[in-house]
């Protein structure tokens, strides 16, 4: 409580002290893990004052790293998401529950680029095609305070137009590309709510 209340008070160097002491006193008490946690929001409290949220962000997601380390019910309600890479106003069509300050955030999400990838190749005569293309996003879910990967996966776009019967093309052109949307927030919210449901 001592350090939360230096927290709450933007005394960062008094809070961790205060965490610290009981760290040093009782290591192996219940309390640990607890104020332990209490140190690390100290710490991205600390970062998201000296860089901002877009840096504290984009730092959280490389220290995650690429393997699931940490734990969805790690990351405290309210629930308030940030989201970088990909579209910056993706997070305003978020649900207002998952919204709220710089400050308050507690999850990262963590978007990769759109690539794509090959759906299907349709022959038609004369040596033309027709190829069909998916655009995905990769996405991992971060645990802000702890710089944890939770949760991660793809994001998929709209699948492309099938492939007519028959298809016109020029003489300068032997084949076509047929591509669906890209991933976008209703994608990112649906994938979302797997792991941060909302009531």
């Amino acid at each position: 409580q001592c350090g939360q209340a230096r927290l709450a008070a933007n005394v960062a160097s008094e809070a961790r002290a205060a965490y610290q002491r009981i760290i040093d006193s009782y290591g192996k008490s219940a309390y640990a893990a607890k104020t332990r946690r209490g140190i690390q929001e100290i710490d991205w409290a600390v970062l998201i004052n000296k860089n901002g949220i877009d840096s504290a962000a984009n730092t959280a997601c490389q220290q995650a790293g690429a393997t699931v380390r940490g734990r969805v019910a790690n990351i405290a309600k309210p629930y308030v998401v940030y989201v970088n890479g990909g579209s910056s106003y993706w997070s305003t069509n978020f649900p207002a529950t998952w919204q709220g300050s710089d400050k308050e955030t507690n999850a990262i999400v963590c978007l990769g680029d759109v690539q794509s990838y090959l759906v299907e190749s349709c022959p038609y005569t004369n040596n033309h095609w027709i190829e069909r293309y998916r655009s995905y996003q990769t996405v991992r879910l971060v645990d802000a305070v702890g710089r944890l990967l939770v949760a991660q996966g793809k994001l998929y776009g709209s699948s492309p137009d099938e492939c007519p019967f028959s298809e016109w093309f020029s003489s300068y052109l032997s084949t076509k590309t047929y591509e669906g949307d890209s991933p976008d927030s209703a994608d990112l919210v649906a994938w979302l709510k797997k792991y941060l449901p909302v009531k």
